[in-house]
């Protein structure tokens, strides 16, 4: 977060402590643990002088730090709801926001403050924060120009027979995330008339397979897709697209049973990493990104990946992740509990409770219900219709 005032932390010592204290100066302020451990000081502080709102603070600053930004949102939200007029509660709202994703709410967030305080410190510290928010808005748009010249050089290269194999997957995988995304069936038209032509063209790269199966399981096209089953297998006997392919003309659909295989234990270890915020955090969640692309077919690395973007606060890709695998999670609890769950908290609580009040009715054990009604009951705080 160094450098970048709209996602800095800021922890409140008064009136509980002073930086004069040795506990909290020294080598302990500002490293990870030494935060951690500042914060379980203050927050105690708090609740013996009875400070319930400042010990509540404390506990929010916590979550943040830890990666729990859903969880310090809702304690926050209702710390603004109970006491409107305190700058530093709005502020640290205002970082939960970005972190999953949610500019505009973030900005909002510090207007507020640059509107309704007179503490001099606070609005320049409010102006630095609006200032690099409004710089990282602006490189987020420049990407978005960029990714989008990136798939149009792509299409003119592919119409002109200049791409090369990695160029087709690229446009290819893009392609199926769209697809995945949307509405209609054009997108998956589209999609499956790219990989026919990639498979025909590069007959050896199971990757052009594993998606073009993909499309075919999105259009039920049940008559393409057997005879490309034995195609994979022949090439990579280990593609983990099998298993579910091989179920799917056993007779178990995937509407009616789970659609998430057994876990990896290596993807499982990356996802553990983004949940702790250990400092191979973000090389994890590039890792599972890299795992999800190499193996479109599988969507335990899908949720796995989504997953670790939302809890790193990497909001807006999450939800393209989630766009991607909504289609596709079926009558799945799993899917969609951790689907729903990545909608509601980056903001679209519409389909998150969709999803939601799919795993509640599909839950099998009184947990799993309880969970899905927690969650939704949750979604209505956040987002009270």
């Amino acid at each position: 977060m160094e450098g970048q005032a709209h996602l800095r932390l800021t922890i409140p010592l008064a009136p509980y402590a002073s930086s004069g204290e040795a506990f909290f100066s020294g080598a302990r302020a500002g490293s990870p643990a030494g935060d951690d451990e500042i914060l379980t000081e203050l927050q105690r502080r708090a609740e013996a002088a009875g400070d319930s709102a400042a010990a509540a603070h404390y506990a929010a600053l916590a979550l943040l730090r830890s990666g729990r930004t859903p969880q310090a949102v809702s304690i926050l939200q209702q710390l603004i709801a109970a006491f409107p007029d305190v700058d530093g509660y709005r502020v640290s709202l205002s970082v939960a926001y970005v972190l999953l994703g949610e500019l505009d709410l973030g900005e909002s967030q510090l207007n507020e403050v640059a509107r309704t305080s007179a503490d001099p410190g606070v609005l320049a510290d409010v102006r630095a924060r609006l200032a690099d928010l409004s710089a990282d808005r602006r490189r987020m748009q420049v990407e978005a120009k960029q990714a989008y010249l990136q798939v149009a050089v792509l299409r003119k290269r592919v119409r002109e027979g200049t791409a090369s194999q990695e160029q087709f997957l690229l446009l290819a995988r893009h392609l199926v995330a769209v697809a995945a995304g949307g509405s209609g069936e054009s997108g998956w038209d589209e999609a499956t008339g790219l990989l026919t032509s990639a498979a025909e063209r590069f007959p050896d790269d199971v990757r052009f397979l594993e998606l073009l199966a993909t499309c075919y399981l999105s259009q039920s096209d049940d008559e393409r897709l057997d005879p490309l089953i034995s195609q994979i297998e022949r090439l990579s006997p280990e593609s983990p697209m099998l298993p579910r392919l091989k179920a799917l003309f056993q007779g178990r659909k995937m509407e009616d049973g789970p659609i998430l295989g057994p876990s990896e234990p290596e993807a499982e270890a990356w996802l553990q990493q983004a949940v702790e915020g250990r400092p191979s955090a973000e090389s994890a969640v590039q890792e599972l990104g890299r795992l999800a692309n190499r193996f479109p077919g599988n969507l335990q690395y899908r949720v796995f990946y989504a997953l670790a973007l939302f809890v790193r606060g990497h909001g807006d890709e999450a939800v393209r992740q989630a766009d991607a695998l909504a289609p596709l999670v079926g009558r799945d609890y799993i899917g969609n509990y951790n689907v729903g769950q990545i909608y509601t908290f980056c903001g679209q609580p519409v389909k998150g409770r969709r999803h939601l009040e799919i795993a509640l009715a599909v839950a099998q054990t009184d947990g799993d219900r309880a969970d899905a009604s927690e969650m939704l009951a949750t979604s209505q705080k956040l987002f009270p219709e």
